[in-house]
């Protein structure tokens, strides 16, 4: 980003506009000199999501929008900063006049993620109703494992201990001489 910005670089010959960027810096140096609080945590160079985005069909990912999140966190912060100084630093706050940002838009990104980056199950209908259909799926797979365990243990087919997960799958401790008198993956 900062070599692409000192490529564009050129002689400045107009009085103005030499006059104009002193004034900016003369400000920006009040800032730093006087420790004004202005907030630059983070941010990050968007514009390959920005390019990527325009692509019909193409989407973020969830660290991806997080990323532009944040990044436009930083921008309204610094937006209220020069806002809250337009008196103080009225050439820095020029700069940010006609910048084109829709306002409501971090409230958009947080209806669908979460503060951690992460997506909402409720971040669309489609969304909410998958995220409903697998927590209803989880539910009905728990109870038939909780049934099946029982008639196991009623049986006593099972070895000492109780329901347990590998590799992320809900196991039975079946004991090995009963292991094909229960239908399953043992």
């Amino acid at each position: 980003m900062g070599q692409a910005l000192v490529s564009k670089m050129q002689v400045m010959t107009k009085y103005d506009q030499i006059n104009k960027f002193l004034r900016q810096t003369s400000e920006f140096k009040s800032i730093l000199e006087n420790q004004e609080p202005l907030q630059i945590s983070t941010f990050f160079d968007i514009k390959i999501l920005a390019d990527k985005i325009k692509v019909e069909g193409s989407y973020l990912m969830e660290d991806e929008l997080f990323q532009i999140y944040a990044s436009l966190q930083t921008v309204f912060s610094v937006l209220r900063f020069f806002d809250e100084r337009k008196e103080i630093y009225p050439n820095l706050e020029a700069l940010f006049e006609h910048l084109p940002i829709e306002k409501d838009i971090l409230k958009k990104i947080e209806r669908v993620l979460d503060p951690k980056g992460k997506m909402k199950p409720n971040a669309s209908a489609e969304l909410q109703e998958i995220t409903s259909a697998i927590a209803h799926g989880e539910q009905e797979v728990r109870k038939r494992m909780d049934s099946i365990y029982k008639m196991a243990q009623g049986k006593n087919w099972l070895a000492d201990g109780s329901l347990t997960i590998r590799d992320g799958r809900m196991c039975i401790p079946i004991l090995a001489e009963n292991k094909r008198k229960l239908k399953g993956f043992i």
